[in-house]
């Protein structure tokens, strides 16, 4: 779940600039504009749909009715979502970002690994938009990865959603996977969408990002990036070329001190998101054992 998709009188919704004063007014009057426009947008034309099915037509689908009356677990970690003391009637658990895998490391494609591995001193950059990139995807990428080109960088696409891209050449591969955590650590740059997930991978690994951000919470994300000196971020729908080059210029000319930085950001993490995740479960469950409390830190 997405810590902005808690309404809170702590903070306003996604895209509503938080204000010097009044914030508990502003932040409680701007959570009720949302909840009027996703019922005018979602809920109401979905009410002949819920009714036909003899179901109750939620009055606030997308914000306070999707969240469950036993258990919500926020995977973000409170250094990048600080906790709100009106969450707890709510039953939120905030675990921190859950870890990759290692043993997702163990299957890089072959194409992949010679290719990041034959660096010759170039510094690699990857684009990966995971399910935000559909059809025309070649045309997006394109004019990002001759600036990226340009400025020296070798470039790798994870394609995701987007299916092939079409783009090869000596410096450029193209490929529909490959394992984020083994990846981001070999990277210079990551340019992505600015999904939580991507986000916290690139944090992991210690590697600075440049979000190109296409909705939902990613302007959000992309301004937590920011403020904690960990990247950059723009809207797809306003950059041009030459405004991705500006930002790229200055991520790869300040390169040690964002590396530095992440690596900073990476070191305050919490460590065992997983293990709190599974302890609200078992909590919830009955089964929580003094082991398991040992693991949920408070």
């Amino acid at each position: 779940m997405m810590g902005i998709g808690i309404p809170s009188r702590h903070y306003p919704p996604p895209r509503f600039i938080k204000p010097p004063f009044l914030k508990t007014l502003y932040n409680a009057t701007t959570w009720e504009m949302t909840r009027a426009a996703l019922w005018m947008v979602y809920t109401s034309p979905m009410s002949k749909t819920y009714e036909g099915l003899g179901l109750k037509v939620p009055r606030h689908l997308f914000l306070d009715d999707s969240l469950s009356p036993h258990l919500n677990i926020l995977a973000l970690d409170p250094l990048w979502f600080k906790p709100s003391p009106d969450w707890a009637p709510r039953n939120v658990v905030q675990t921190g970002f859950i870890r990759p895998d290692p043993a997702e490391n163990s299957a890089v494609p072959a194409e992949v690994r010679e290719f990041v591995e034959r660096g010759g001193g170039r510094p690699l950059l990857i684009f990966a938009f995971g399910s935000m990139m559909g059809v025309g995807a070649r045309h997006t990428y394109e004019p990002f990865v001759e600036v990226a080109r340009r400025k020296g960088f070798r470039v790798l696409i994870v394609e995701g959603w987007g299916g092939p891209t079409g783009l090869a050449a000596e410096d450029v591969l193209s490929v529909p996977y490959a394992p984020y955590q083994w990846l981001f650590e070999r990277a210079s740059v990551v340019v992505h969408h600015g999904g939580t997930g991507t986000v916290s991978d690139c944090l992991w690994a210690g590697v600075p990002q440049i979000i190109l951000a296409h909705g939902f919470d990613q302007p959000d994300n992309g301004l937590r990036v920011e403020g904690l000196g960990c990247g950059r971020w723009m809207h797809l729908r306003h950059v041009k070329p030459s405004r991705f080059e500006k930002v790229l210029d200055d991520v790869a000319g300040n390169l040690p001190a964002y590396h530095q930085r992440v690596r900073e950001v990476e070191g305050r993490l919490w460590r065992d998101g997983l293990e709190r995740a599974a302890d609200a479960f078992e909590r919830l469950s009955g089964r929580s054992t003094p082991e398991h409390a040992l693991l949920a830190r408070a």
